[in-house]
């Protein structure tokens, strides 16, 4: 949806456009397109890291949450780092 200044009911409320993209300002081109903006849903973690998290939560069902010398092992066995491996616990 777009508004622009000059587009007023008699009451003066703005008249919305509804069949205009709403675009942000810092996406518009001067050609008055716009570039789509790509969402990033976080980042992506190597699939042999996941298999490797995933066969560790299945080997341990009671205990979701290991501890620091298991993380250190995890983080040598999914080739992620040690920060890594804690944002996934």
């Amino acid at each position: 949806m777009s508004v622009s200044s000059g587009d007023q009911d008699e009451n003066g409320v703005a008249i919305i456009n509804s069949n205009a993209p709403l675009v942000k300002p810092e996406l518009a081109k001067t050609d008055g397109t716009a570039e789509t903006q790509k969402s990033k849903k976080g980042s992506r973690l190597p699939k042999r890291s996941v298999v490797e998290l995933k066969k560790w939560i299945q080997e341990h069902p009671g205990d979701l949450y290991p501890d620091f010398e298991e993380k250190m092992t995890l983080a040598e066995d999914t080739g992620l780092t040690v920060p890594q491996v804690l944002e996934q616990f």
